[in-house]
């Protein structure tokens, strides 16, 4: 999303406001995945939803971002995750997300859409 800079400094609505915080999610959650040489990746493209998968061995990390001008339903199936999430979303942590939420079933986009969560296989 474009934006004009200079906008009103310091409050938590504005691109100011929120980098820092979101410069915290990427060092604490993305990073030790990409940077990661160990680290398996798949990617996806569904319905205009671009979507990644990182696998370290004990926690899978979604990125994603809805691409397109539309309302966007990802299965859990569709980015790698059936049977690591099902009904029972308690594998899944949101980290970030934007316009994006998630039900039973899969991932849910609005327009414009982004999410970032930590996925964890349930216990074997």
């Amino acid at each position: 999303m474009s934006f004009q800079y200079p906008t009103v400094t310091g409050n938590e609505t504005t691109i100011e406001g929120t980098a820092v915080a979101f410069t915290r999610v990427i060092a604490e959650y993305v990073q030790p995945f990409i940077a990661n040489p160990k680290v398996t990746l798949a990617t996806y493209n569904i319905d205009g939803v671009d979507a990644s998968v990182w696998w370290n061995g004990t926690a899978y990390l979604f990125l994603s971002a809805n691409l397109y001008n539309s309302i966007v339903h990802v299965p859990w199936a569709s980015v790698g995750l059936q049977g690591i999430i099902s009904n029972d979303t308690s594998q899944l942590r949101r980290i970030f997300s934007v316009t994006q939420n998630t039900n039973v079933t899969g991932f849910n986009y609005r327009p414009g859409g982004v999410g970032i969560y930590i996925a964890t296989p349930p216990p074997q």
